[in-house]
């Protein structure tokens, strides 16, 4: 096993081994969106770009920004409108709808070779939510 924790706290900060992006051929973008009946509208947006610098390194940037308008199921006095039961009739529902929610994320990883078997290696992702639930 190595150094990798089988259980408890120490297993979630765990042995990974990662293979990042490392292509500077070509810029990779992609759109997706999902709505149904004018609601519930979901749009994401990301961009991807790699960059040769140096003697054989890279950097490579990326932009992932997704924005979801709000669905407010509730009615005046606070009860879905939308219930949905399992077979024993218990209701299966228990939310106020999703979120109006805008979310951005930027990310770096850059590897700079110094000799055979030595690298310069830095990475960063930053990321902020804006979300708003309305309540009663």
């Amino acid at each position: 096993d190595g150094a990798a924790a089988q259980y408890g706290s120490d297993a979630i900060a765990g042995v990974i081994n990662v293979i990042l992006k490392a292509d500077t051929s070509g810029t990779s973008v992609t759109n997706a969106g999902l709505g149904y009946d004018g609601k519930e509208q979901t749009v994401q947006q990301s961009l991807n770009k790699g960059f040769e610098i140096g003697d054989g390194g890279i950097v490579q940037l990326a932009l992932d920004a997704r924005s979801q308008n709000d669905d407010n199921k509730a009615s005046a006095n606070g009860y879905s409108y939308e219930q949905a039961y399992d077979l024993a009739g218990k209701s299966t529902y228990g939310g106020y709808g999703t979120p109006k929610t805008n979310l951005l994320t930027l990310g770096y990883n850059a590897e700079l070779p110094i000799d055979g078997s030595l690298s310069l290696y830095s990475f960063t992702t930053y990321s902020r939510r804006k979300a708003e639930q309305g309540q009663n």
